[in-house]
């Protein structure tokens, strides 16, 4: 890293060299590479777009998010969240649910098959029928939902969506920082907004739409977003570090910045409308 400021550098237990001013972005060198790079992976600046087709197990309101990746596995901040998307290949009204054992689904005309998953919400009174089910079909207005039982009268509400075989995840942001070296596309299971998992991982960069038929079970790693206290686990906690801090301490194998720099000598110019 270049530069004419005096500036501290420490060894990572990687390996890593660590530099910092407190002027320049901080960088790192591996000691493998003809020259240093700026330290940290710049987020993914706009949501992807989820949407579905055909008929399978993945239902419910998922959400997604897009991360980067460098060469080391080291990752960037979320991006922002998508828009929820309801699996709703079909979907249909529901009148009545048995508080019995299974529960029996009336929806006129309803169209399912059996073994089609089902998404059931805003039922009201027999409130276990709510959630994820693989149902039987008994007539064309009613079905049962497998392994079920009911938990009270039924007082009124309720609609179903049918599951989808496909994800599509469009509109993915393209990275323009050169570290990074892969895109992961993420979503949440059935009822959880708390943890995501991997479901596209891939090195193609420059691609803007990417198609998934993993199912809940299939998806990969857990990426929590938040801890039992509350505190955040992913969204913004690997940002990139901050280019005024000065030095650069290690300590049980983790890197500390501290001390602002303070600038002495210089000006500032300043333009009509400029609100920095």
């Amino acid at each position: 890293m270049k530069t004419a400021r005096p500036f501290t550098s420490v060894e990572a237990s990687n390996g890593s060299c660590y530099v910092a001013n407190g002027y320049n972005a901080p960088a790192r060198w591996d000691v493998l590479r003809a020259a240093s790079e700026t330290v940290g992976i710049a987020v993914p600046a706009s949501a992807v777009t989820l949407g579905g087709s055909g008929t399978g197990t993945i239902a419910g309101d998922l959400y997604a998010f897009v991360r980067y990746m460098d060469r080391y596995g080291y990752v960037s901040n979320l991006s922002p969240i998508s828009a929820v998307y309801r699996t709703n290949s079909l979907s249909g009204t529901i009148t009545d649910a048995t508080d019995a054992v299974p529960i029996v689904i009336t929806s006129t005309g309803h169209g399912l098959a059996t073994n089609n998953s089902v998404f059931i919400t805003g039922l009201s009174g027999n409130t276990n029928a709510n959630g994820q089910w693989v149902i039987t079909k008994i007539t064309n207005d009613t079905f049962s939902l497998n392994s079920s039982q009911g938990n009270g009268d039924y007082r009124g509400g309720g609609s179903w969506y049918r599951g989808a075989g496909t994800l599509t995840y469009s509109a993915v942001p393209v990275p323009t920082d050169t570290k990074v070296t892969r895109r992961q596309l993420l979503r949440n299971k059935l009822g959880d907004l708390n943890t995501f998992y991997v479901d596209v991982d891939t090195t193609d960069l420059v691609t803007t739409s990417f198609n998934s038929t993993k199912t809940d079970a299939q998806l990969g790693e857990a990426v929590p977003i938040l801890a039992a206290d509350g505190s955040d686990l992913n969204l913004t906690r690997y940002g990139t570090p901050p280019n005024w801090k000065k030095l650069l301490v290690a300590h049980q194998g983790r890197l500390f910045m501290a001390a602002d720099f303070v600038y002495k000598q210089g000006s500032v110019k300043v333009r009509n409308g400029l609100t920095t």
